[in-house]
Protein backbone atom coordinates (compact mmCIF):
# COMPACT_ATOMS: atom_id res chain seq x y z
CA UNK A 1 0.00 0.00 0.00
CA UNK A 2 1.57 3.27 -0.90
CA UNK A 3 1.93 6.09 1.42
CA UNK A 4 -0.45 8.63 0.30
CA UNK A 5 -3.11 5.62 0.78
CA UNK A 6 -2.10 5.31 4.12
CA UNK A 7 -2.57 8.50 4.84
CA UNK A 8 -6.16 8.96 3.18
CA UNK A 9 -7.62 6.11 5.25
CA UNK A 10 -5.95 7.66 8.59
CA UNK A 11 -7.09 10.89 7.67
CA UNK A 12 -10.82 9.83 7.07
CA UNK A 13 -10.83 8.04 10.04
CA UNK A 14 -9.74 11.15 12.32
CA UNK A 15 -11.93 13.29 10.61
CA UNK A 16 -14.89 11.04 11.22
CA UNK A 17 -13.96 10.79 14.93
CA UNK A 18 -13.81 12.45 17.98
CA UNK A 19 -10.36 13.10 18.37
CA UNK A 20 -10.93 16.36 15.89
CA UNK A 21 -13.57 18.86 16.83
CA UNK A 22 -14.17 20.39 13.09
CA UNK A 23 -17.13 22.27 11.79
CA UNK A 24 -17.76 19.75 9.08
CA UNK A 25 -20.74 17.05 9.19
CA UNK A 26 -18.64 13.85 10.75
CA UNK A 27 -19.19 11.34 7.70
CA UNK A 28 -16.47 11.59 5.06
CA UNK A 29 -16.58 8.62 2.52
CA UNK A 30 -13.68 8.12 0.01
CA UNK A 31 -14.42 9.60 -3.51
CA UNK A 32 -12.76 7.65 -6.54
CA UNK A 33 -14.58 8.83 -9.41
CA UNK A 34 -12.24 12.13 -9.68
CA UNK A 35 -8.62 12.88 -8.90
CA UNK A 36 -9.83 16.36 -7.76
CA UNK A 37 -10.15 15.23 -3.91
CA UNK A 38 -9.73 12.58 -1.76
CA UNK A 39 -12.59 12.36 0.89
CA UNK A 40 -16.10 14.28 0.45
CA UNK A 41 -18.70 14.50 3.00
CA UNK A 42 -22.75 14.80 2.96
CA UNK A 43 -22.72 18.80 2.91
CA UNK A 44 -20.16 18.35 0.17
CA UNK A 45 -16.69 19.52 1.69
CA UNK A 46 -13.97 18.26 -0.28
CA UNK A 47 -10.65 17.22 1.05
CA UNK A 48 -7.30 16.55 -0.59
CA UNK A 49 -5.12 14.18 1.50
CA UNK A 50 -1.32 15.03 1.22
CA UNK A 51 0.99 12.37 2.92
CA UNK A 52 4.59 12.55 3.90
CA UNK A 53 7.43 11.02 6.15
CA UNK A 54 9.65 14.55 5.62
CA UNK A 55 8.90 16.47 8.95
CA UNK A 56 10.75 19.48 6.78
CA UNK A 57 8.31 18.83 3.96
CA UNK A 58 5.43 18.45 6.58
CA UNK A 59 6.17 22.23 7.14
CA UNK A 60 5.79 23.92 4.04
CA UNK A 61 2.72 24.96 3.11
CA UNK A 62 2.45 24.07 -0.43
CA UNK A 63 1.82 21.07 -2.06
CA UNK A 64 1.73 19.55 -5.51
CA UNK A 65 -1.39 19.24 -7.11
CA UNK A 66 -2.17 16.37 -9.90
CA UNK A 67 -4.79 18.60 -11.74
CA UNK A 68 -6.46 22.02 -12.12
CA UNK A 69 -9.32 20.97 -10.53
CA UNK A 70 -7.80 21.22 -7.22
CA UNK A 71 -6.59 24.61 -6.98
CA UNK A 72 -9.46 25.37 -5.00
CA UNK A 73 -9.47 22.68 -2.44
CA UNK A 74 -9.01 22.37 1.08
CA UNK A 75 -6.02 20.10 1.90
CA UNK A 76 -5.21 17.98 4.75
CA UNK A 77 -1.45 17.64 5.20
CA UNK A 78 -0.54 15.12 7.30
CA UNK A 79 2.79 13.55 8.88
CA UNK A 80 3.37 9.74 8.98
CA UNK A 81 5.62 8.27 11.29
CA UNK A 82 8.04 5.34 10.30
CA UNK A 83 5.21 3.05 10.86
CA UNK A 84 2.64 5.34 8.84
CA UNK A 85 0.94 6.21 12.12
CA UNK A 86 -0.17 9.90 11.63
CA UNK A 87 1.26 12.33 14.12
CA UNK A 88 0.40 15.54 12.91
CA UNK A 89 -1.74 16.91 10.65
CA UNK A 90 -3.05 20.71 9.13
CA UNK A 91 -5.95 22.38 7.05
CA UNK A 92 -4.18 24.37 4.16
CA UNK A 93 -5.89 25.95 1.13
CA UNK A 94 -4.04 28.58 -1.85
CA UNK A 95 -4.85 31.89 -1.06
CA UNK A 96 -6.39 33.06 -3.98
CA UNK A 97 -6.94 31.50 -7.22
CA UNK A 98 -4.29 29.25 -8.76
CA UNK A 99 -1.42 31.03 -10.81
CA UNK A 100 1.49 29.47 -12.03
CA UNK A 101 4.02 31.54 -10.45
CA UNK A 102 3.00 33.40 -7.51
CA UNK A 103 1.33 30.08 -5.73
CA UNK A 104 -0.15 31.74 -1.65
CA UNK A 105 -0.59 29.12 0.70
CA UNK A 106 -2.14 29.73 3.62
CA UNK A 107 -2.87 27.15 6.85
CA UNK A 108 -6.48 27.01 7.51
CA UNK A 109 -6.12 24.87 10.34
CA UNK A 110 -7.62 27.05 13.21
CA UNK A 111 -10.78 27.79 10.54
CA UNK A 112 -11.65 24.44 10.79
CA UNK A 113 -10.80 22.68 14.16
CA UNK A 114 -13.37 24.38 17.01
Amino acid sequence: MQIDSWGERQARQILNSKRVNHIWKKDFRFEQDTIDWDLINSEGIKIEVKSTIDPVRFRWKSVVFHSKGQEKQIVMKVLLDKNYKITAYKFIKMKNNYKIRNNVWIDITDRIIK
